[in-house]
């Protein structure tokens, strides 16, 4: 089973800072890594890439993320990620950006990083999800703090928006995102937080961290073949033309 740690925020011009990053991830047994630039990149070129992989043994892929909360401001950019070979991710405590972002075929994930955007979380845009066979993110740093009450108040929040997302059948994932590297575990331990802590059953604690996130990552490769017509159909070269 391919476990991994779905967002890792970096900086792309610093590459000492990031291979010190990814050297503490080896030590921590993590296989698979998807790195999200802090830079505001619209493209991560396939030189800089190579570069990263020669720092590490670990599996690399990314994602971009778009904190957006304005409608005709989502709009515009996401003009600029048409057929993009990364993940893409919308952020907003807007709803209709949340809903614009869900109805989007350009847009693999919606996140849901902290506690106020997981309580914003619509039947609409889980409905929507659902449809266009997206994703849902949430991320474990919300409840990775000291004060008890806001830790108890987090995770209430945490496990109710996460059972209504299992139980719309919508797609999801479930991240670390911790910005200090001491505070990053291996999957197998947050899968074990999961489940302890937050009640997740077990074996949709494992999913969110490994079959679910390489769906998503099939999701986007999929978007770069050209012989994909739409979900579960391929066309096959030599095929006669429907006229």
């Amino acid at each position: 089973m391919s476990l991994f740690e779905s967002r890792l925020r970096v900086n792309l011009d610093n590459l000492i800072e990031l291979e010190k990053k990814l050297k503490f991830c080896e030590k921590l047994r993590i296989k698979n890594i998807i790195l999200e630039p802090q830079n505001d990149i619209i493209k991560i070129n396939n030189e800089l890439k190579q570069e990263i992989n020669d720092l590490t043994s670990i599996n690399i892929y990314y994602r971009i993320n778009l904190k957006i909360e304005n409608l005709k401001v989502f709009k515009k950019k996401i003009q600029l990620y048409h057929n993009y070979p990364e993940i893409i991710c919308v952020e907003s405590l807007n709803p209709d950006v949340q809903i614009h972002a869900a109805r989007d075929s350009r847009v693999d994930m919606i996140s849901y990083a902290n506690l106020k955007l997981t309580k914003s979380l619509s039947k609409g845009v889980l409905s929507l999800v659902n449809q266009n066979n997206s994703f849902i993110e949430f991320t474990l740093a919300p409840i990775m703090i000291e004060n008890k009450t806001l830790q108890s108040k987090a995770i209430r929040n945490l496990y109710r928006a996460i059972k209504r997302t299992i139980h719309s059948k919508s797609n999801y994932i479930i991240s670390g995102d911790f910005s200090n590297i001491y505070d990053l575990r291996n999957p197998k331990a947050l899968i074990s937080i999961c489940h302890t802590l937050i009640g997740i059953p077990l074996s949709e604690a494992r999913k969110a961290f490994s079959y679910n996130v390489l769906n998503l990552i099939n999701r986007v490769q999929n978007r770069q073949d050209n012989m994909i017509y739409e979900k579960g159909v391929r066309l096959i070269k030599g095929d006669k033309e429907i006229g």
